[in-house]
């Protein structure tokens, strides 16, 4: 089974996080605002993708959907951490 690694959102990640290194470089005091839209526009496309996994998996009998919800709740609970380590001043 080969796996689809370029999907929307991680295109859509990727040119994010591109335009958002250009304008920490060139305007970093409006690189915090950037960050913040980019998390709104990012928002409906991981939801897309994930009803089109789970739909995907109700037609396949696979575990898609439930491998990238763990997926999210690994990552927010790491960046929750994180957030406290580095703010614990």
């Amino acid at each position: 089974m080969i796996k689809k690694y370029i999907t929307l959102p991680s295109v859509v990640t990727l040119f994010c996080i591109i335009i958002l290194w250009t304008i920490s470089l060139t305007f970093p005091e409006y690189s915090r605002y950037f960050l913040y839209l980019s998390i709104l526009v990012l928002i409906p496309f991981i939801i897309s993708d994930l009803i089109k996994k789970r739909k995907e998996d109700k037609n396949d009998g696979t575990e898609n959907f439930k491998f990238s919800v763990y997926n999210i709740l690994i990552s927010v609970a790491i960046l929750g951490i994180l957030f406290f380590v580095i703010s614990k001043n």
